[in-house]
C-alpha cells in the first residue's frame, strides 16, 4: 500500500504542490490595476485617507501639459498631473518630482491608449511615489489600460484606473 502511495499519488501531489506555490508566489509579486473606487473600498483606512486626500484636497500640483511644466501652490508639490502626450518628460530629472506621491495621466481622446505606453522606468525620478492614476475622458475597459502599462509588476506603485467622462 505504502509503495503505490509512492508511486502514483506522491509524484502528483508535488507537482500540484510546485504549481500552488508558483501561482501564489507570482500574485503576490503582481501589481494589478484596478478601479479607483474599488481601491479606496479594501485599502486600510490609512491609505484611503491619503489617497483620498491626494486626489480631492487642494495641493501643490505639478501639471505637464502639451510638453510644459507648470506648478501651482506653494511649498512641496505631492500630486502630478500630466496628459499622455507628454509623460515623456517624466523622464527628466525635476527637484519638483522629489515628494510627488500621485502621478495622474489623463487620456483626453481616443486613440490616446492606442498610441501610449507608460514604463515603469519612466517612474525612477520619483523616490516617493505610492499612486498611478489612469483617467480617461471617454469609456475604456480595463484591458484597455491595462495595454497603456508596462514592467510595473514589480514595483510598489498602486496602479488604479478610472473613466471620468465630461458632460
Amino acid at each position: 500500500m505504502r509503495l503505490i502511495f509512492n508511486q502514483r499519488i506522491y509524484p502528483k501531489f508535488c507537482i500540484n504542490l510546485f504549481v500552488l506555490v508558483l501561482v501564489l508566489a507570482s500574485q503576490m509579486n503582481a501589481q494589478s490595476l484596478q478601479p479607483t473606487s474599488e481601491y479606496l473600498k479594501k485599502s486600510e483606512k490609512t491609505a484611503a485617507e491619503n489617497l483620498n486626500n491626494l486626489l480631492n484636497n487642494i495641493q501643490t500640483t505639478v501639471y505637464l501639459e502639451n510638453n510644459t511644466l507648470k506648478t501651482f501652490g506653494e511649498g512641496n508639490a505631492r500630486c502630478l498631473k500630466s496628459d499622455i502626450a507628454s509623460i515623456s518628460m517624466l523622464n527628466a530629472q525635476n527637484s519638483a518630482f522629489t515628494n510627488i506621491e500621485i502621478i495622474e495621466i489623463t487620456l483626453a481622446k481616443k486613440g490616446d491608449d492606442k498610441n501610449s505606453s507608460l514604463k515603469a522606468s519612466l517612474t525612477s525620478n520619483f523616490p516617493k511615489l505610492k499612486y498611478l492614476l489612469l483617467k480617461s475622458e471617454f469609456e475604456l475597459g480595463k484591458q484597455e489600460f491595462e495595454s497603456i502599462i508596462a514592467d510595473f509588476k514589480n514595483t510598489n506603485i498602486v496602479l488604479l484606473y478610472e473613466v471620468s467622462i465630461p458632460q
